[in-house]
């Protein structure tokens, strides 16, 4: 029933995953006494440099792990750990799938404000705000107010936000959900080519419902069972990094794909029988 951070060299040695989530599980209190089970014994770890994707049915849990590990919320059963390799690095950082930025402050304001809660000053803040929004192509928008902006642009702020924060884990939760379909994949290839020249140097775990967002920026796909949601399989991605986004027109894609979907499916089908004989009783 915890959430912590540990000094993975002294405390656990260096092959210690960057995540480690342990038989996990989380219940909620509903009207008149009764209880729902969201997730069950949830167990994977996270290397170092992983980019790991969670797939599932509607309401299987994924957005309540996903908030777990940020911290926003507890686990009813086990545990959840981050190892941390920078003294005072933020262990996680969240970009959501709505437009979580304040209206109030301009884009560099927005991007910098992690930073001042940190601690740091303003004038050191702003300056890696405006190196970040260089690198999610907003350079020129740093006065720019969110009213004024794009659905993309907006998340584009989101993520450069996230990313200014230089977190242990970037916890990514349906973050283009929101946007057209063109728009999205032009953001998935941003984000690949951003996680790339990255070098990896953390870890991201990414909710998403779209197969193809989940293998072309994964390392790993979790596949999670309908409710109460549990690991269900895992499959490596085998594509070498660096990627290009044309890899979604490969036989290779498709064939992962066509796999993942034909046991998601199956829990998607699950859901909807469990949903009707919810709505019958």
């Amino acid at each position: 029933m915890t959430q912590a951070l540990v000094d993975s060299v002294s405390d656990l040695g260096p092959a210690t995953p960057k995540l480690r989530i342990e038989n996990v599980g989380k219940e909620f209190e509903l009207r008149k006494g009764a209880r729902f089970k969201a997730l069950s014994d949830i167990t994977f770890d996270v290397a170092r440099g992983e980019f790991v994707s969670v797939v599932g049915p509607s309401g299987c849990g994924k957005s309540t792990l996903l908030r777990m590990i940020a911290g926003l919320d507890v686990p009813s059963t086990g545990s959840i750990e981050i190892s941390q390799d920078v003294p005072g690095r933020s262990p996680t950082a969240v970009v959501f799938q709505e437009y979580s930025i304040f209206p109030w402050k301009s884009v560099e304001e927005n991007v910098a404000f992690g930073l001042r809660m940190r601690g740091e000053k303003r004038k050191d803040a702003l300056v890696t705000a405006r190196s970040w929004l260089k690198k999610v192509n907003l350079g020129g928008f740093e006065k720019s107010y969110p009213a004024t902006l794009s659905g993309g642009m907006k998340q584009r702020v989101a993520v450069a936000r996230a990313l200014a924060l230089d977190p242990e884990v970037l916890l990514l939760d349906e973050p283009f959900a929101a946007l057209d379909a063109q728009m999205r994949e032009v953001l998935q290839e941003e984000l690949l080519e951003q996680w790339q020249d990255d070098g990896n140097e953390r870890s991201a775990m990414l909710v998403t419902h779209s197969l193809d967002e989940a293998i072309l920026l994964g390392d790993t796909v979790v596949l999670m069972s309908a409710t109460p949601g549990v690991v269900r399989a895992r499959y490596d991605v085998p594509f070498e990094r660096p990627r290009s986004p044309h890899l979604r027109g490969t036989k290779e894609f498709a064939e992962l794909r066509d796999l993942i979907w034909n046991d998601l499916r199956e829990e998607v089908l699950a859901a909807s029988r469990a949903r009707e004989a919810a709505d019958k009783g």
